[in-house]
């Protein structure tokens, strides 16, 4: 629908934006058919949302969320959203897409912050599960598993059957020293998503410091996740 959206204007920046998104949440889920193909077409949408949208805060934050999260760029992706707060500073969306980058630059306190904004403008979001999650992710980033563990169910519970909050889950609580607990999600994991393994964990968690991705992939491999 988004397609058809900018084939009739073909400057149709939020269309353009939450096209990206969705992209990302394919990416998230596993669920990329081509992934090669569809990262790239993930950048291009992007790049175009954030072409026709200077002033369209929708278009600049989920470009930006899309061209960190999907393909890396993390600097760039920051500055999109950051034009987007600009623009709107009421924008709940942004403020959890930016926290969700904030945790990928290793900037966690920031992150908190930022999230915790959104769901204070929005507390009964669709994406809840998201922002939780992203508390859940930049305390586990900081090295702070048990509050990672404590806001990861929350994130869970509103999305019961969404792999990437309960693969957070599982790493934070193997992490904690709660191995049983954690191999009791993981085999929910396997469940929702028995193609992943630990060669895709790089490509959905756009780590910039090797060391916060290496403790990552060590608690989702302590909890069971294949390689």
């Amino acid at each position: 629908m988004y397609y058809r959206a900018f084939e009739l204007d073909d400057e149709f920046s939020s269309a353009y934006g939450m096209a990206a998104f969705y992209y990302d949440m394919r990416n998230w889920n596993g669920w990329m058919a081509d992934p090669i193909h569809e990262k790239a077409e993930t950048e291009r949408l992007s790049r175009h949302a954030a072409e026709f949208g200077k002033g369209d805060a929708v278009a600049m934050c989920t470009a930006g969320f899309a061209l960190a999260h999907v393909v890396g760029e993390l600097d760039e992706g920051a500055a999109h959203i950051e034009r987007a707060l600009r623009l709107n500073t009421n924008l709940a969306l942004a403020w959890h897409l930016s926290g969700w980058v904030a945790a990928y630059r290793g900037d966690t306190e920031l992150a908190i912050e930022q999230v915790s904004r959104a769901i204070r403008l929005s507390p009964l979001d669709p994406l809840l599960n998201l922002a939780q999650g992203a508390i859940s992710f930049a305390h586990f980033v900081a090295g702070r598993y048990d509050d990672a563990v404590a806001w990861g169910p929350k994130a869970v519970r509103e999305r019961p059957n969404f792999a990437p909050m309960n693969r957070l889950l599982a790493a934070s609580l193997s992490m904690a020293g709660k191995l049983d607990e954690s191999r009791k999600v993981m085999a929910q994991v396997r469940r929702l998503d028995p193609k992943f393994r630990m060669a895709d964990v790089a490509g959905t968690t756009p780590l910039r410091r090797s060391e916060d991705l290496a403790r990552y992939v060590r608690g989702l491999g302590l909890a069971g996740l294949p390689d």
